[in-house]
């Protein structure tokens, strides 16, 4: 269920955003628009907590810095120390949706 993750990541890390859609994305397990509206993979569900936890919290530090600048890195750093660790995961995450669904 992910609202409630959303919700938790959101109070744990004081970024908020306007609004969560879900889609099924191909490409992106996540994107943030400029209103702040997250849509998010409906994949994830696949994925391990941490790594969830992690796509939702990159996503909220896109409410406040739109790009990867070194702004947006220093910010979600600040929030996840393991970041870079989390990122190199997410790249291999897609082997835990299963192929019926890619």
């Amino acid at each position: 269920d992910m609202p409630p993750l959303v919700r938790e990541q959101s109070l744990r890390s004081g970024l908020a955003c306007s609004a969560v859609r879900f889609r099924a994305q191909r490409m992106r397990w996540g994107s943030c628009t400029a209103a702040g509206v997250l849509h998010l993979n409906a994949k994830l569900l696949f994925l391990s907590r941490e790594l969830a936890d992690f796509v939702i919290l990159h996503e909220l530090c896109h409410t406040v810095h739109m790009d990867h600048s070194p702004r947006f890195k220093a910010l979600l750093a600040s929030h996840e120390p393991d970041m870079e660790r989390l990122d190199a995961a997410l790249r291999t995450a897609g082997t835990m949706v299963p192929a019926l669904l890619n």
